[in-house]
């Protein structure tokens, strides 16, 4: 085999991952216009869990709804009523072994001005940066 390991397991940090098999962050479009995780998402993310991917980077995720919007079916978990439909998704991830990392912006959506202006979306104009953590489920 070309690639011996990667099928092993590891951790990244606390969080143990199957094997090396990384689905990186997409912008799909399949979250319902108000952020929260849509039917069409989750059995998006759990097809890929399906198919052997050790973890699964979500599209980027906003965590406050004024100034970190990029476009319009852009994740949200900046409530708690994002919690509930995220969930599910996770639990569906989770049965085939699969971890799922989130990565959200908060502050400004920054460089994605342009796109999200062009849904009309963020009207505030450039200013701040692009900013990111990671959540891990």
């Amino acid at each position: 085999m070309k690639y011996p390991n990667l099928f092993t397991s590891m951790n990244i940090g606390s969080v143990p991952i199957k094997n090396r098999a990384v689905m990186t962050a997409m912008c799909v479009g399949l979250a319902n216009h108000d952020g929260s995780v849509s039917e069409p998402l989750a059995a998006y993310y759990e097809e890929r869990a399906k198919g052997g991917a050790g973890l699964i980077i979500t599209e980027c995720t906003r965590i406050n709804e004024g100034d970190a919007v990029s476009h319009s079916s852009m994740l949200s978990m900046s409530h708690d009523r994002y919690i509930a439909p995220l969930k599910d998704a996770v639990d569906r991830v989770h049965a085939y072994g699969t971890k799922l990392f989130v990565p959200s912006s908060f502050i400004q959506a920054g460089r994605m001005w342009s796109c999200s202006l062009r849904y009309g979306v963020l009207t505030r104009g450039w200013r701040g940066s692009f900013r990111g953590i990671g959540i891990s489920f």
